[in-house]
């Protein structure tokens, strides 16, 4: 399975609510069948379902550790959820439809919907002393994301940290529970976080470019991880 991004130098705000189509390849002998995707818009709702359907369980037994998580479960679920329709194939679709594509081929659907990344600032900045007691003024958190096949870049423009939103986010990440599974058998539960996230970057209201409309869910959650985890530089002199 090939699937396909288009880059252009036109500015193209990512819209949420807009429907969108991605197209993929696959060859099947001598045949090459070209299909493609079409989901409607990025409901919170159904987000932060898919989100919570992910949580990761730590098993613990003894000396041994497993790491599990339902992610098929997941992507199934949000594949019947905003999927709509795929083209490409030949006569009339069946009314179960969507049970007959192939978990690989939702996977890389969902995959491509939710396509997210964090862009590093890799520009070269002026090093001089700073000032005590002087809070970092601003900060500005990029993104890469796929809308419609196309490659787009958002941006959130964050003002300074303040504690009680450093420590808000502290939570989030740490936040686990331990289920007990009877004697000597316990299991580790990490939850979902992308709404807690997206709930703390509404609190916090930053700047926004590049939307057309509302923010979804998993951006919020990216601009906040990126704001908060963002790496301090360090310099070796030399």
């Amino acid at each position: 399975m090939t699937p396909t991004a288009e880059t252009t130098t036109e500015q193209i705000l990512f819209d949420a609510d807009a429907e969108q189509r991605f197209t993929y390849e696959i060859t099947d002998g001598e045949v090459k069948y070209e299909i493609t995707q079409v989901y409607r818009g990025l409901p919170d709702e159904q987000l932060a379902e898919y989100d919570r359907l992910r949580e990761v369980s730590v098993d613990t037994n003894g000396a041994n550790t497993d790491v599990m998580t339902d992610s098929m479960s997941a992507d199934d679920y949000l594949f019947r959820e905003l999927c709509t329709d795929v083209l490409g194939f030949d006569g009339d679709k069946p009314d179960n439809w969507q049970d007959l594509i192939e978990y690989d081929e939702k996977k890389a659907g969902i995959n491509k919907l939710l396509s997210i990344k964090i862009v590093s600032d890799n520009t070269e900045k002026q090093v001089q002393p700073r000032q005590w007691g002087k809070a970092i003024a601003s900060e500005k958190v990029e993104l890469t994301a796929l809308f419609d096949g196309r490659i787009v870049t958002t941006k959130a423009h964050f003002g300074a940290k303040t504690p009680a939103d450093v420590a808000a986010y502290g939570v989030i990440k740490n936040r686990v529970s331990l289920i007990e599974r009877g004697l000597d058998e316990s299991a580790i539960k990490i939850p979902a976080s992308m709404k807690r996230k997206a709930d703390l970057f509404d609190r916090i209201n930053p700047r926004v470019e590049g939307y057309r409309g509302r923010v979804p869910l998993h951006h919020k959650a990216a601009f906040v991880t990126g704001f908060f985890e963002s790496k301090i530089a360090s310099t070796e002199k030399k």
